[in-house]
């Protein structure tokens, strides 16, 4: 509790900073500290990791950095995601399974040469879990940031 409380003063500290600066130069567009991509990035990640079944912070990370992984891998997952009633998350762990023992049908969606860069990726959010449970949440953040690639 007390890590989230100093995380959450840092962050109001960090915002009335950047407004601040912001206000010192009229016409100047800033983005603020929550709009920057690496921010976003870096949240998504945190997301996924706490909830496997967050879809909209899935497709954000999922090829970022970019792993191999292709929009219509992406696609397969969304499809197969759908037809399943499931999440992305749970989806993709079902798409790599079936082409890892090959008993995917040609009728189902694939993700095809893709599968290998998914299982690592998935590989890589459980081992970032497995490393957060017991640090500090500033030391999530920080663990998440240097390992996440």
């Amino acid at each position: 509790m007390r890590d989230s409380l100093s995380l959450q003063r840092a962050v109001a500290q960090l915002r009335r900073g950047a407004d601040q600066h912001a206000r010192a130069l009229p016409g100047v567009r800033r983005l603020r500290f929550f709009e920057r991509a690496e921010i976003k990035d870096a949240l998504a990640y945190l997301r996924l990791i706490a909830n496997r079944d967050d879809d909209a912070s899935f497709e954000r990370i999922v090829n970022l950095p970019p792993r191999g992984i292709g929009a219509r891998s992406v696609d397969a997952i969304r499809e197969a995601a759908r037809g399943a009633g499931s999440s992305l998350w749970r989806a993709a762990g079902a798409l790599c399974a079936a082409a890892a023992d090959g008993t995917a049908s040609v009728s189902e969606p694939s993700v095809g040469r893709s599968a290998g860069a998914l299982r690592l990726f998935l590989q890589l959010i459980e081992r970032l879990g497995s490393a957060m449970e017991n640090l500090p949440l500033y030391e999530q953040v920080d663990h998440v940031i240097q390992h996440s690639g």
